[in-house]
């Protein structure tokens, strides 16, 4: 490994806004008063958490968290949050099976997924952000209001067995799959 990621690795542990997923989730003192200060935003796969930074921006009564299994490109997320002074934005490395244990339900007004890895194999398929295992999770953790937001570019990704999309999210997607498709769902 690099010493440059080893380093940032290091130093995640002392930003006051990044938080690892140990194996007891009440150890997260700071995340449990976001529910509870306004509408919480949650961006799953959020990389460098530069969309997460801009949901803050355009959101700033919002609590945006920014979530990623790499703690080393949450740390470049973690330091622009410090930088611009945003204390309404916080990351945390966990793996989305463990969004149950994180969150209460229907404590999220937004669930953000952004691009993600479309896992094209089958023997892969249970890894993609859309099967049906986490869109049950994503239902409890949405507020009735709550919304789902997925963007991607990759068309294969949206087929997922045993799960089917709302008909206004497909005939969105015809009418706009020749652009980087943006699918907005209420209430799935």
């Amino acid at each position: 490994m690099a010493r440059k990621k080893l380093k940032r690795i290091q130093e995640a542990a002392e930003l006051p806004n990044l938080f690892v997923h140990p194996d007891n989730p009440d150890s997260y003192p700071n995340l449990k008063p976001l529910a509870l200060a306004g509408p919480v935003f949650l961006e799953l796969g959020c990389g460098k958490g530069d969309f997460s930074l801009g949901l803050s921006q355009l959101y700033p009564d919002a609590n945006v968290i920014g979530l990623d299994m790499k703690l080393d490109r949450l740390w470049y997320g973690a330091h622009g949050a410090l930088d611009q002074k945003n204390d309404r934005v916080r990351f945390l490395k966990a793996n989305v099976r463990h969004l149950g244990s994180l969150f209460n339900p229907t404590s999220l007004s937004a669930i953000w997924i952004t691009f993600p890895d479309p896992h094209p194999k089958n023997s892969a398929e249970r890894k993609r952000l859309t099967h049906p295992s986490f869109l049950s999770i994503y239902r409890t953790l949405l507020s009735s209001e709550g919304l789902l937001y997925l963007k991607t570019d990759d068309l294969g990704f949206l087929i997922t067995p045993g799960f089917s999309w709302p008909m206004p999210a497909l005939q969105f997607l015809r009418r706009f799959m020749m652009f980087m498709p943006s699918l907005k769902f209420l209430n799935f």
